[in-house]
């Protein structure tokens, strides 16, 4: 009866620990802007959901698409929890199908020159991103 119970606590407690692992990864990526030196141009990262998550009230990433005339364009702002704020635009087809697939939750990176064009946009949408809170 002994031997029952002991295998029985060891199952349960395996079974515990194994809950445990499937939980997964987790992290936040919170804001960050950097600037070039000279007007250079920049770079800025983090995730919508990060950001917003956050208990700062000063934080933000995100881009919107423009329809115009004859084309679109898009436009990212950023600003980490100091302060730092950059922003850039572009009309490349690429850049803005990029763009388009940012979803609620996602992670942003992007880079611009010093003309503020957008050099590079990457999205990530990752099981390891916290979703946005209320």
């Amino acid at each position: 009866m002994r031997k029952n119970n002991a295998r029985l606590v060891g199952v349960a407690v395996t079974a515990l620990l194994g809950m445990t692992a499937w939980a997964g990864y987790k992290n936040s990526h919170t804001v960050s802007v950097t600037i070039g030196s000279n007007g250079s141009g920049g770079a800025a990262s983090g995730s919508l959901a990060s950001a917003r998550n956050s208990s700062d009230t000063v934080q933000y990433i995100g881009c919107e698409t423009h329809a115009y005339g004859g084309g679109s364009e898009i436009m990212c702002f950023a600003r980490a929890s100091n302060g730092t704020f950059g922003s850039c635009y572009s009309s490349n087809p690429v850049i803005v199908a990029i763009v388009q697939s940012i979803k609620g939750d996602s992670e942003i990176e992007i880079q611009w020159n010093s003309g503020s064009e957008c050099t590079f946009v990457s999205v990530g949408n990752h099981s390891h991103l916290a979703p946005k809170n209320p």
